[in-house]
C-alpha cells in the first residue's frame, strides 16, 4: 500500500502545482477600473436632486459600482484648492444619497485637468490606502 502513496504523491503534487500556477494568473491579472468625467462647467450650475440625477458620469459611476457587487471603491480625483475640495464633498454626499456608503468612496486632490473631476471605480484588489 505504502508503493501506491508514494507512486501517487508526486502526480497528486504536480496537479497541485499546476493548479496554483492558474489560479496565480487569475489573480495576478490587473483589476479594470471604469472612469468617468464630470465637467466642472456642469457642477457649478444650480443642483437639486433632479439636475444631479442628469449628470451621466454619475449616473455610470453608480452604476458600475452597483455592477460590481458595491464592494468597490469610487474614486474622486478632484482639482486641488479649496473650490475642488468642496466639490468632492458634496458630490460624496450626492453618492451616498444615492445608495453608496461613503466608506466606499474615497476623494484624492489633483485632478489631471482643472475643469474636470473624475470619478473612477476600481475593484476592492486596487483599494487606494486608508489616510
Amino acid at each position: 500500500m505504502l508503493k501506491y502513496f508514494r507512486f501517487r504523491i508526486p502526480h497528486i503534487r504536480g496537479q497541485l502545482c499546476r493548479d496554483a500556477v492558474l489560479l496565480a494568473s487569475v489573480l495576478m491579472q490587473p483589476a479594470q477600473a471604469q472612469s468617468f468625467e464630470l465637467n466642472t462647467d456642469d457642477w457649478v450650475r444650480p443642483r437639486n436632486g433632479a439636475a444631479i440625477v442628469g449628470f451621466e458620469a454619475l449616473r455610470q459611476t453608480v452604476e458600475a459600482w452597483s455592477a460590481g457587487g458595491g464592494s468597490g471603491i469610487i474614486e474622486i480625483r478632484y482639482p486641488g484648492g479649496e473650490e475642488g475640495g468642496l466639490w468632492a464633498s458634496e458630490l460624496t454626499d450626492w453618492l451616498v444619497a444615492f445608495g453608496v456608503p461613503s466608506q466606499y468612496i474615497h476623494a484624492a486632490s489633483g485632478s489631471a485637468r482643472r475643469d474636470r473631476i473624475m470619478l473612477e471605480v476600481m475593484e476592492p484588489a486596487k483599494r487606494p490606502p486608508s489616510e
